[in-house]
């Protein structure tokens, strides 16, 4: 257990492993290892203990609870879903515990060195732990194709509020994870929003950058599963977490990255992240991870693109529901995409100038624009007039459609008419 090793060691330090494997192993003295998980058989004689420690201790007891919960990891599938839920509940209601203790105390940059370093350790591995089974709780009920005997993940609510997402079982037993896993995501929103990285030495966001990304992974998590994507309630709190993450704890590059993955290998989540960027921006003030992911998909080797078609068809038409969603956010970075016009996929040309129709629709077509406004207007217009002439039927009937958008808003286009460039054939560079 945690203080046996700590006694050996005197700085012992839960380190946040990059595979749930590496806590099998020591680093170093100073590291954290299980030493003796229990197998599946024994875990359900451990429920009792595990409950008693929890309520005598508080959250520090996954201090001596912690290779329990490794355990059950480990062999989640294995143990049957009774003994599984009552962890879940154990893990749930200690990390909230953990929560209002650390909320109760104004000034965590007071507290003794030693302290912080219990405090530390404590919120680290019940995290990780609750991050584990969040991960696992989403593989068994949605991922995995259901066995005979088991039941589909119902939608039906059916239970108790607990800060504002709805828990309780449902019907013919077992957990409704929808309120459960809302649940978990505004606990960890309530955590990021305590002044945390008191607790590190030395008291930065960066320090703590493993413990934001294990927060985060536990939302990217859910957003693999459509019906949760898509579920607005749930969505939302998702979206406050990862824009915590990325504006408060300064990773918008991480929170840019991952997303722009998820997007490539999930189409279901096209139109939950353009939706999840109105609460970036309109909620978090994180517009700063929209211009990573502008930034980011301008800087995409065309050649990568034109090759994965699946992933290109959904970042094009991420880019045009963004534009929809926050056109000012997108606005400033809108250069970034233009290499994309003289690439070759044909989808990502779409996209692009699906994303400069809405942003004329939208913030361009006032009469009282400023000078660089009108500037950067004429040079999306020259685009979709080029491209009205693309190689490419597909961009060809896109810009005319765009054109017709334009004119049933009744866009001034004036600028365009006095122009003296020639229409031209538009090939892609090769």
């Amino acid at each position: 257990n945690f203080w046996r090793q700590f006694g050996m060691s005197g700085t012992l330090e839960f380190v946040i492993p990059l595979c749930r494997e590496d806590l099998l192993k020591q680093r170093d003295s100073c590291s954290y290892v299980v030493l003796d998980a229990p197998s599946e058989s024994e875990l359900m004689s451990k429920i009792d203990d595990c409950r008693t420690a929890f309520s005598e201790n508080g959250p520090s007891a996954i201090l001596e609870c912690f290779n329990i919960f490794y355990g059950l990891i480990k062999s989640y599938n294995e143990v049957i879903p009774s003994v599984r839920d009552t962890y879940w509940d154990v893990a749930v209601n200690a990390v909230a515990d953990a929560y209002r203790h650390l909320a109760e105390d104004e000034d965590l940059a007071s507290l003794e060195p030693l302290k912080k370093h219990e405090e530390r350790n404590v919120l680290k591995m019940l995290v990780y732990a609750l991050v584990q089974l969040v991960e696992e709780a989403v593989n068994t009920s949605y991922l995995q194709p259901p066995s005979a005997t088991q039941a589909p993940p119902t939608k039906g609510h059916k239970g108790k509020k607990k800060g504002g997402a709805v828990r309780g079982e449902v019907e013919g037993g077992g957990l409704d994870w929808r309120g459960e896993f809302g649940h978990v995501v505004q606990i960890l929103y309530q955590l990021l929003q305590l002044d945390l990285q008191q607790l590190w030495d030395p008291p930065s966001v960066t320090v703590m950058e493993d413990f934001t990304n294990l927060v985060a992974n536990a939302c990217y998590k859910l957003c693999e599963v459509p019906a949760l994507a898509k579920d607005k309630a749930l969505r939302t709190d998702l979206f406050l977490v990862l824009g915590t993450v990325g504006k408060r704890y300064n990773q918008p590059l991480s929170v840019a990255l991952k997303m722009l993955q998820l997007l490539q290998s999930f189409e279901h989540l096209v139109t939950p992240l353009a939706q999840g960027t109105e609460v970036l921006v309109n909620s978090c003030s994180a517009g700063c991870i929209i211009v990573e992911m502008v930034n980011e998909l301008g800087s995409k080797d065309p050649r990568d693109l034109s090759l994965d078609t699946s992933g290109t068809k959904n970042f094009a038409a991420f880019l045009v529901e963004m534009a929809q969603c926050v056109p000012n956010a997108v606005l400033p970075v809108v250069t970034s995409l233009l290499p994309h016009m003289q690439g070759e996929s044909h989808f990502m040309r779409n996209g692009v100038l699906g994303v400069f129709g809405e942003l004329v629709v939208q913030l361009l077509s006032g009469s009282e624009l400023s000078d660089q406004q009108r500037n950067t207007r004429e040079q999306l217009l020259d685009n979709l007039q080029n491209h009205i002439h693309d190689v490419n039927a597909f961009v060809r009937s896109k810009a005319l459609q765009i054109w017709t958008q334009l004119c049933q808003a009744k866009v001034s286009v004036c600028a365009l008419t006095s122009t003296t460039t020639p229409p031209r054939l538009y090939i892609p560079s090769p």
